[in-house]
Protein backbone atom coordinates (compact mmCIF):
# COMPACT_ATOMS: atom_id res chain seq x y z
CA UNK A 1 0.00 0.00 0.00
CA UNK A 2 1.40 3.28 -0.83
CA UNK A 3 -0.71 5.81 1.45
CA UNK A 4 1.44 6.82 4.69
CA UNK A 5 -1.68 7.07 6.31
CA UNK A 6 -2.30 4.66 9.40
CA UNK A 7 -5.98 4.34 9.57
CA UNK A 8 -6.14 3.47 5.44
CA UNK A 9 -3.94 0.57 6.44
CA UNK A 10 -6.29 -0.18 9.66
CA UNK A 11 -9.21 -0.39 7.20
CA UNK A 12 -7.73 -2.48 4.59
CA UNK A 13 -6.92 -4.92 7.04
CA UNK A 14 -10.11 -5.19 8.48
CA UNK A 15 -11.91 -5.39 5.38
CA UNK A 16 -9.32 -8.56 4.74
CA UNK A 17 -10.01 -9.81 8.09
CA UNK A 18 -13.68 -10.09 7.50
CA UNK A 19 -13.44 -11.20 3.98
CA UNK A 20 -11.57 -14.43 5.76
CA UNK A 21 -14.18 -14.95 8.01
CA UNK A 22 -17.22 -15.00 5.67
CA UNK A 23 -18.41 -18.24 4.80
CA UNK A 24 -17.58 -19.91 1.98
CA UNK A 25 -21.56 -18.71 0.49
CA UNK A 26 -21.22 -15.73 0.85
CA UNK A 27 -18.14 -14.63 -0.07
CA UNK A 28 -18.34 -13.30 -3.47
CA UNK A 29 -16.48 -14.55 -6.57
CA UNK A 30 -14.35 -12.51 -8.79
CA UNK A 31 -14.68 -13.00 -12.39
CA UNK A 32 -11.85 -12.88 -15.00
CA UNK A 33 -13.21 -9.97 -16.76
CA UNK A 34 -13.12 -7.70 -13.26
CA UNK A 35 -9.28 -8.60 -12.76
CA UNK A 36 -8.16 -8.28 -15.80
CA UNK A 37 -9.44 -5.13 -15.41
CA UNK A 38 -8.03 -4.29 -12.06
CA UNK A 39 -4.39 -5.29 -13.09
CA UNK A 40 -4.24 -3.02 -15.96
CA UNK A 41 -0.97 -1.62 -15.48
CA UNK A 42 -0.09 -3.27 -12.59
CA UNK A 43 2.08 -5.51 -14.22
CA UNK A 44 4.94 -5.68 -11.70
CA UNK A 45 2.30 -6.08 -8.57
CA UNK A 46 0.60 -9.06 -7.26
CA UNK A 47 -3.16 -9.88 -7.02
CA UNK A 48 -4.13 -11.07 -3.80
CA UNK A 49 -8.00 -12.24 -4.00
CA UNK A 50 -9.81 -13.30 -0.97
CA UNK A 51 -12.08 -15.47 -2.59
CA UNK A 52 -12.37 -17.73 -5.94
CA UNK A 53 -11.24 -16.45 -9.04
CA UNK A 54 -13.90 -17.18 -11.96
CA UNK A 55 -13.14 -17.85 -15.72
CA UNK A 56 -14.74 -15.60 -17.94
CA UNK A 57 -15.39 -16.63 -21.43
CA UNK A 58 -15.88 -13.03 -23.05
CA UNK A 59 -12.44 -12.32 -22.22
CA UNK A 60 -10.19 -13.79 -25.31
CA UNK A 61 -6.68 -12.91 -24.39
CA UNK A 62 -5.66 -12.92 -20.64
CA UNK A 63 -2.47 -10.75 -19.86
CA UNK A 64 0.65 -12.58 -17.94
CA UNK A 65 -0.39 -11.72 -14.38
CA UNK A 66 0.74 -12.50 -10.58
CA UNK A 67 -2.05 -13.61 -8.74
CA UNK A 68 -3.00 -15.65 -5.22
CA UNK A 69 -6.34 -16.13 -4.56
CA UNK A 70 -7.64 -18.67 -2.01
CA UNK A 71 -9.66 -20.71 -4.71
CA UNK A 72 -9.21 -20.50 -8.58
CA UNK A 73 -11.48 -22.89 -11.04
CA UNK A 74 -9.66 -24.51 -13.04
CA UNK A 75 -10.23 -23.05 -16.12
CA UNK A 76 -9.00 -19.90 -14.54
CA UNK A 77 -5.89 -21.46 -13.00
CA UNK A 78 -4.85 -22.54 -16.85
CA UNK A 79 -5.84 -19.55 -18.87
CA UNK A 80 -3.52 -17.73 -16.22
CA UNK A 81 -0.56 -20.18 -16.36
CA UNK A 82 -0.52 -20.20 -19.68
CA UNK A 83 -0.29 -16.63 -20.12
CA UNK A 84 2.44 -16.32 -17.71
CA UNK A 85 4.69 -19.56 -19.17
CA UNK A 86 3.72 -19.19 -23.27
CA UNK A 87 7.33 -19.17 -23.98
CA UNK A 88 8.50 -22.16 -21.56
CA UNK A 89 6.18 -24.19 -22.93
CA UNK A 90 3.93 -25.04 -19.38
CA UNK A 91 0.93 -25.94 -19.28
CA UNK A 92 -1.53 -27.60 -17.32
CA UNK A 93 -2.86 -31.65 -18.08
CA UNK A 94 -6.66 -31.26 -18.73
Amino acid sequence: MASKDPHAAHHFNSVILKRLFMGKTNRPPLSMRRLVRFMEGKRDQIAVIVGTVTDDKRVYEVPAMKVAALRFTETARARIINAAWPKHGIALKP
